[in-house]
């Protein structure tokens, strides 16, 4: 593990610790109510977005965004180039689609999934 990865997953679990991200492996489930994520938006949330897009672009050799916690031009961009090449309506804004397509890509990442499945809109129970 990298030495960026692994302050982004102290990052996480401190929010883990701190209440911030809720849940645990065995009880994460899909908060239908959780509002779409876009422009203008920061915190935990984004972070999610931010990191999930990452783990995928790393596995299909796209470029990386920063994990800074900030919805800015950058991050919605690469939502964007996420929707089209997951065949998603492209809009730029992380709604249940687009977050259940995120989640997925959340992979052998531990405490990442679960904890994310609390701040991103979801069908995925």
């Amino acid at each position: 593990m990298t030495m960026r990865r692994t302050l982004a997953l102290a990052t996480v679990t401190g929010a883990l610790g701190a209440g911030l991200v809720l849940g645990s492996v065995g009880s994460a489930s899909a908060r239908p109510d959780m509002p779409n994520v876009g422009r203008g938006d920061t915190g935990v949330a984004v972070l999610c977005v931010q990191h999930g897009y990452n783990d995928w672009a790393k596995r299909t050799h796209h470029h990386r965004i920063s994990e800074d916690r900030d919805f800015g031009a950058g991050t919605e961009s690469a939502v964007r180039l996420f929707q089209k090449k997951s065949h998603l309506h492209v809009d730029g804004v992380v709604g249940k689609k687009t977050g259940n397509s995120l989640l997925d890509n959340l992979q052998g990442d531990g405490g990442w999934r679960s904890g994310c499945y609390e701040h991103l809109p979801s069908t995925h129970r």
